[in-house]
């Protein structure tokens, strides 16, 4: 009966290991605007989005390995009657995992800003140039959205961009296919007020 159960549970985790190494996706681009209290209209806009799941190297029924791709654009226009005085942009991945095989959460996230590391994510009007390392790793728990950070970028004019392409995602711990969904966020802060604009990807699988 041992015997039994043992080839029961692999055949669900082959089962579950082949539901998650779909071929790569491309997802609907997405684009919010809003108007602040004080007169500025803020966009962003998330293109380029797709996420490619692929068989993990370690033949692991328990994790999932991917990459991702994404291109972040934030604006401000309009005539304010304050002046922007901060903005940034952000991109990331939110990560849900259904059943929980591990013996704890850890969470780690590869990321800097400075020259010379990583994937660079610095926009044609934007400054300062931020950097992301190309590897995300993380472990969840059942019933958790997990937000990671894939790059930051401080605004230096009216626009500035992120793009990431390739990054390489791996989840551990988890039994099944992990859902995930990518996001964009725009925020600028003047004397009278603070505003921020999200957009969100279709869910997808890992």
């Amino acid at each position: 009966m041992r015997t039994a159960a043992v080839a029961t549970a692999l055949g669900a985790a082959a089962a579950f290991l082949s539901a998650g190494t779909a071929s790569a996706e491309e997802l609907a681009p997405r684009t919010a605007t809003v108007t602040t209290v004080d007169g500025w209209d803020v966009s962003v806009t998330a293109s380029d989005l797709s996420v490619h799941p692929v068989p993990n190297l370690a033949g692991s029924p328990f994790t999932r390995e991917g990459f991702v791709s994404a291109t972040v654009t934030g604006e401000v226009q309009g005539q304010g009657t304050a002046p922007v005085r901060s903005g940034k942009v952000e991109q990331g991945i939110q990560i849900g995992c259904g059943v929980d095989v591990s013996s704890g959460a850890t969470l780690g996230l590869n990321a800097t800003f400075g020259p010379n590391v990583g994937i660079t994510m610095a926009g044609p009007s934007a400054g300062l140039s931020a950097t992301a390392g190309p590897s995300v790793s993380i472990q969840v728990k059942p019933g958790q959205i997990t937000s990671l950070s894939l790059g930051e970028k401080q605004m230096q004019g009216p626009a500035a961009t992120i793009s990431a392409h390739g990054v390489h995602l791996k989840v551990d711990g988890c039994w099944g296919p992990v859902s995930v969904r990518t996001f964009a966020m725009v925020a600028i802060s003047t004397d009278t007020s603070d505003d921020s604009a999200y957009v969100y990807s279709d869910p997808t699988w890992l």
